[in-house]
């Protein structure tokens, strides 16, 4: 599988975790790429089996899910490695996990995870599934009710110090003041905050 293709299956996952499936339109605004190329990559996944399409709803395959859980537990590991044992600053460790997990077999993954001792999320509240971390959380935009809510997951990795720089962070808590047809009001550290509903789509919570 080409690199081109993973990405393609983890933007389908975030896309599955924020509303239930993918669409065209989604990967293609968050990949920023033409439709016309999101319709050929699917073609191409779909018969590899790793995707499946129904009414215009993309979902992964159990098989296709797999792959995706394991290219994510190889850059949660690089991403923890990188931020808690070399300290390197968290808006550079996403392209370098990129890389790195690309670079590793599996003996190197699972000595790295061993070192690690085996954790259950990355710095950025990710679950690794391999050492048993579950996605337990559900996207801020879809909560109704004003909660107090705890931060489990930042999904947008590449722009985590925009999320960082806010105090929007894995632990945090935060209460839903007003939410319109394209932006929200919270309350985060005894503050009002507006997020947009992209940002808000992008970030996991559980109810406390």
């Amino acid at each position: 599988m080409s690199r081109q293709q993973e990405s393609y299956l983890k933007v389908i996952y975030d896309l599955m975790l924020r509303y239930g499936h993918a669409s065209n339109k989604r990967i293609a605004e968050d990949l920023n790429v033409a439709p016309a190329s999101v319709t050929e990559m699917i073609r191409k996944l779909k018969e590899n089996n790793w995707v499946q399409v129904s009414f215009h709803k993309i979902t992964l395959t159990p098989e296709g899910e797999d792959r995706v859980k394991n290219l994510l537990d190889r850059h949660r590991l690089w991403e923890t490695f990188l931020l808690t044992k070399l300290d390197y600053p968290p808006d550079k460790v996403h392209g370098l996990a990129e890389s790195l997990e690309h670079a590793s077999d599996g003996q190197l993954i699972d000595r790295l995870n061993k070192y690690l001792a085996y954790p259950k999320t990355c710095p950025h509240g990710g679950p690794i599934y391999v050492n048993g971390g579950q996605e337990v959380a559900e996207s801020l935009w879809d909560k109704e009710d004003q909660g107090p809510f705890e931060i489990l997951q930042i999904i947008d990795e590449l722009n985590y110090n925009h999320y960082e720089r806010r105090g929007l962070l894995p632990g945090a808590q935060l209460e839903l003041r007003k939410k319109f047809s394209e932006n929200m009001t919270v309350r985060l550290e005894g503050k009002n905050a507006t997020l947009s509903k992209k940002e808000a789509e992008n970030i996991l919570v559980v109810k406390k």
